[in-house]
């Protein structure tokens, strides 16, 4: 959704919103607000499990009409986290959904 003004280009300035996946699973929510990307979390896992990528990101705006638009996706190795989410728990909970693959449900290290 556009939230004000216009970049240098004259683009509208919009709400988007990155997510993390690890094996078209989300890895860490984001900070909910309304509307909320994660009202569409099936959507989104249903494409990131199309993709071979175990960690990738999928950036997602919010329109004005209301709807959701993949806006870019990426690989989760060399995206920046966005501002607000603490690092240790992202981190965190990667490593929750990575030592699970690599050990098993149920197992830590």
């Amino acid at each position: 959704m556009a939230i004000g003004g216009s970049d240098v280009r004259g683009l509208p300035i919009i709400e988007e919103t990155r997510l993390f996946f690890w094996k078209g699973e989300i890895v860490v929510p984001p900070k909910t607000k309304s509307p909320s990307a994660m009202d569409e979390l099936d959507r989104w896992e249903m494409v990131a499990a199309r993709f071979s990528s175990l960690f990738m990101t999928i950036d997602v705006a919010h329109l004005q009409d209301g709807s959701w638009k993949i806006v870019e996706v990426g690989d989760g190795g060399v995206s920046g986290l966005p501002v607000g989410l603490d690092p240790e728990r992202f981190y965190g909970a990667l490593w929750n959904q990575v030592s699970k693959c690599l050990l098993g449900p149920g197992k830590s290290s």
